[in-house]
């Protein structure tokens, strides 16, 4: 890095930090395994589910599994149904969909490389120049924390028919529990719809050519987003600080992922807005 390019240049203390940030790629993981724990409440011990939910998810398998095979006329071999927690079902899923997210940052931050222009304001140069190395930290933080909101909604894997990798179906145990208690339904009725969801999300996504095509489309649209260089100046522009402390004040805005990493459209949205 150029020391034109480091807003901490002559700060040893700050420079380390500003090195350790440009050697972290386009997304930190680290900050997103972070984070998707503390979203999820996991950041200790995550508990495994109860044995028994394994067996009674098989026992109802089984009978899904035949309807399945009934309906679909297609000889699938299921996976085992793998009770998980939200805390690893988070984690599990950053794992799973690492490509996209990587892809989904390589193309943010080249777009923003690509859109660099010279800003004649020293302050507004070095603020530019921080957003840029701090975006795979924001980036990494808004990831994990989504992903960890998610697993305290989703059901299971499929809930989001994208196509992962895994040994076994994901199943958050405790998320349907709560469901079922939440609307007074009876719990095996609600982990057959469950089970019968994901059993048939495989079946799909087993068929090569709907899998291969749906994993093109998802990616070509990831990679299709570019963020706003502008939305940090506008925000900064607009930052009413009245009484408050003004380092405070820029503190919080330094600290929101969707101020750093700006208003974020894909070129699909432009050419149609």
């Amino acid at each position: 890095m150029e020391p034109s390019d480091n807003p901490f240049f002559g700060l040893p203390m700050f420079g380390e930090m500003a090195k350790a940030m440009s050697g972290q790629g386009p997304l930190n993981w680290d900050a997103a395994r972070q984070f998707a724990a503390v979203a999820t409440g996991s950041s200790g011990a995550d508990p495994n589910p109860d044995p028994l939910q394994r067996i009674r998810l098989q026992e109802l398998g089984r009978i899904v599994e035949m309807h399945v095979h009934d309906l679909t006329g297609i000889d699938t071999t299921f996976p085992e149904l793998t009770p998980v927690s939200a805390g690893v079902w988070a984690q599990r899923t950053l794992d799973a969909y690492r490509p996209l997210f990587t892809e989904l940052a390589t193309s943010l931050s080249a777009a923003n490389a690509a859109d660099d222009i010279e800003v004649a304001d020293p302050m507004m140069a070095m603020i530019a120049n921080l957003s840029r190395m701090m975006a795979p930290a924001m980036l990494g933080m808004a990831v994990g924390s989504m992903v960890g909101r998610m697993a305290g909604r989703m059901f299971a894997q499929y809930d989001l028919p994208i196509p992962r990798h895994e040994q076994g179906l994901l199943v958050i145990t405790g998320n349907i529990e709560s469901f079922a208690a939440d609307w007074s339904l009876p719990l095996d009725e609600v982990r057959l719809w469950v089970i019968a969801q994901e059993y048939i999300g495989h079946t799909l996504l087993t068929i090569p050519f709907v899998r291969d095509g749906l994993t093109v489309l998802v990616r070509r649209y990831v990679a299709a987003f570019r963020p706003d260089s502008s939305s940090l100046a506008d925000h900064i522009e607009q930052l009413d600080l009245g009484d408050a402390d003004p380092m405070a004040a820029m503190q919080q805005l330094l600290g929101d992922p969707a101020v750093m990493l700006g208003a974020v459209r894909s070129r699909s949205e432009e050419h149609t807005s």
